[in-house]
């Protein structure tokens, strides 16, 4: 029953500015995660490699979304572009937890604390340190 008060009185202004929002939020929080996870001799790589990745979607979702909306006598389909804007944010969602649960699996960069990372890096300083007999 809330769902049809919601798709009746609801402006799609509230339902877009919250997909905007989570984007938002979503990537802001996976663009300095490159920089835990890449060393730093390659780190421009990765950051170009992402850069090229987003502007290939940004380049791409406008026409989606102008098929999408379409023009049937004089009608257009704004639910389907906010369909596609929900699947783009759930697909987004999933790989963030994907790489969540990857990290947790592997070594936990990403979730460390910046103590937990201080003292890992120590221990491979030091342990560079031994090898080089220095």
């Amino acid at each position: 029953m809330l769902m049809l008060y919601w798709r009746v009185f609801a402006s799609p202004i509230v339902g877009m500015t919250i997909i905007g929002v989570a984007y938002s939020l979503l990537a802001a929080s996976l663009w300095p995660c490159v920089a835990l996870i890449v060393k730093g001799h390659e780190l421009g790589t990765a950051y170009g490699l992402m850069t090229a990745i987003q502007n290939s979607g940004l380049s791409v979702a406008p026409p989606i979304t102008g098929l999408l909306i379409g023009n049937i006598d004089n009608n257009p389909r704004w639910s389907l572009v906010t369909y596609y804007f929900v699947l783009n944010f759930l697909a987004s969602a999933v790989l963030a937890v994907l790489l969540g649960v990857y990290d947790f699996f592997k070594d936990g960069v990403l979730n460390a604390s910046a103590a937990v990372r201080k003292q890992r890096q120590k221990q491979k300083e030091d342990e560079e340190a031994a090898e080089t007999g220095g």
